[in-house]
């Protein structure tokens, strides 16, 4: 057995999500708006309402075999909208218990670090949606996780190449308040200390606004960016971001120094004070989104499963991106000598750059005539030189080289070069053009 097969067997259900996320297969948006929220419990049931339907519940390595009856579409369909309703009505009940088992695993979990790190909740992170646009096939969650950490460096660096923000502007408002009122409850208590612990303001005295407000300035100042640090310019920052996220609409091109690319980047680079506020209003809002969004996209979920699943020896029914048949569903534009349709292949070439990064996570494996043939035409369509194919590899996967063989070693820094090679060009390249890429 193969690393494929084996982590093609680990991964068959995530694979499935992040080709349908990929796809935009699933309809996750609120109810008459446009705003799609994806939270771990929403996550959760979503996925068990559509594997628990899909899946033959005799044979977990395979899904039923109706599905793949073109005939049986509609009447699948039917059974699965009724599936998402159920499940709708049943969150919708839980929804109180919920909120209150949320509320008391946030105390415990994090209780500590809001009292003694107050700052971390000013952080921010990969929202549950980015890590799902994020994520590549057969990529392991320790090795996916090892990527997202070195971007997050990149990331903030982007944020805070734009200075001034209303988040900004706010933070700095409340700590100069916050700020001035702490400094005169300590000079009333420096001349007399019973005006810090018998007076009381609201029946509170001013010791107890002391330590909530040092908290809350500590958050505040976390959330202004450090004057002396150094800023550097919107694109480059992306540039370097992309090398680890792999991440670039076509839209962005040309305008990620704009204050809407920022907006739309700021929605999968959240605060962790708002995730776990979307968390919360999941609670809410949940139950709704599988009563009347995601029971709109039961077809095409079926159509999906129909239309993108293999059989492979050994492994069972997979994802047919996940086993990357480059020819079959590659997209041209990236490289790959493929007439697949547009609507057959992935976006953002999504399974191109999975090939790649398996390929660079486990040099071992033998990727067949298709992989070596994909290999090779990008090192002739970039030109790259004997030193660039040397020296332009992922800072992220410079371990892989360290510690593969030598008689491997030379391909593999030329297929991640490539890839190098592919995010810097199309990063750059002209935004007016037609075919430019979603990367």
């Amino acid at each position: 057995m193969t690393p494929l097969d084996l982590v093609n067997r680990i991964m068959r259900k995530d694979n499935y999500l992040i080709a349908m996320i990929n796809k935009d297969v699933l309809k996750m948006n609120i109810p008459m708006s446009h705003h799609v929220i994806v939270t771990k419990i929403l996550e959760w049931t979503v996925s068990s309402t559509i594997f628990g339907f899909v899946f033959d519940p005799m044979n977990q390595d395979g899904i039923n075999p109706h599905v793949k009856d073109p005939n049986k579409t509609r009447e699948l369909a039917e059974g699965l909208r009724k599936r998402f309703k159920i499940m709708g009505l049943i969150t919708l009940v839980l929804s109180p218990f919920i909120f209150i088992f949320l509320l008391i695993y946030f105390l415990f979990q994090y209780g500590e670090q809001l009292r003694s790190r107050p700052t971390t909740f000013a952080t921010r992170q990969w929202s549950p949606l980015a890590r799902w646009k994020l994520r590549e096939f057969n990529e392991l969650p320790h090795i996916f996780q090892r990527r997202l950490n070195a971007s997050y460096q990149f990331a903030d660096q982007y944020v805070n190449s734009f200075p001034i923000n209303l988040v900004t502007i706010f933070a700095r408002f409340l700590a100069f308040v916050i700020g001035s009122l702490l400094i005169l409850f300590l000079a009333l208590g420096f001349f007399d200390e019973d005006v810090l612990f018998k007076m009381e303001i609201w029946q509170k005295t001013p010791i107890w606004f002391i330590g909530v407000g040092g908290t809350i300035l500590a958050a505040c100042r976390s959330l202004i960016p450090d004057e002396n640090s150094q800023i550097i310019e919107p694109e480059k920052a992306m540039e370097n971001l992309v090398q680890f996220s792999h991440y670039f609409p076509s839209a962005w091109r040309g305008k990620v120094h704009t204050l809407k690319v920022l907006g739309e980047f700021t929605q999968l680079f959240e605060y962790k004070a708002t995730i776990f506020a979307m968390e919360m209003m999941s609670v809410l809002f949940g139950p709704f989104i599988l009563l009347y969004s995601l029971p709109k996209c039961a077809d095409a979920i079926i159509a999906f499963f129909r239309d993108f699943t293999v059989n492979e020896p050994g492994v069972g029914d997979v994802c047919v991106f996940a086993v990357f048949p480059l020819e079959e569903f590659g997209n041209p534009k990236y490289g790959v000598q493929s007439n697949c349709l547009k609507s057959r292949s992935t976006r953002q070439g999504k399974m191109e750059k999975s090939f790649l990064s398996f390929k660079a996570n486990y040099p071992e494996w033998n990727p067949g005539a298709q992989g070596e043939k994909y290999l090779a035409s990008l090192g002739h369509s970039f030109h790259l030189e004997k030193d660039d194919m040397l020296t332009s590899v992922f800072n992220l996967n410079d371990h892989v080289m360290k510690s593969s063989p030598s008689s491997s070693r030379k391909n593999l820094r030329e297929s991640i070069a490539s890839l190098h090679k592919l995010h810097k060009q199309f990063y750059r390249s002209n935004p007016d053009q037609d075919d430019h890429l979603d990367f």
